[in-house]
């Protein structure tokens, strides 16, 4: 059986020693790709996420070009990019993607 995904999300975590780099980051994105949709800028831990993060969301005509601007403007941040399939669970384990350190998701929140 072949899945195929059309949407994606991207979470981009970051602390408060390197929100500032964040802010960047998410400012630069609106820049280099207007159809990402960019979700709250949230400096507390969400729902499965273990640390302050940013989301984003995209459909798969973009995904590689995000996905390779991602893993070199990260500079040492962590993005976890995964499909929006309606299997969260899955979506965030099995279909995940990460750059830099993998974080510890909050599975039982999903």
């Amino acid at each position: 059986m072949s899945l195929t995904f059309s949407e994606f999300h991207a979470h981009v975590y970051f602390t408060e020693e390197t929100q500032s780099h964040a802010e960047e980051l998410y400012t630069r994105i609106s820049i280099a790709f207007p159809d990402v949709h960019r979700g709250k800028f949230h400096l507390r831990p969400v729902g499965p996420h273990p640390s302050w993060m940013f989301t984003m969301s995209f459909d798969d005509t973009i995904f590689q070009n995000v996905t390779l601007w991602l893993m070199e403007h990260l500079n040492g941040l962590s993005s976890l990019v995964h499909p929006v399939s309606g299997d969260d669970l899955k979506d965030h384990t099995q279909h995940a993607i990460w750059f830099g350190k993998q974080l510890d998701l909050y599975l039982d929140k999903l």
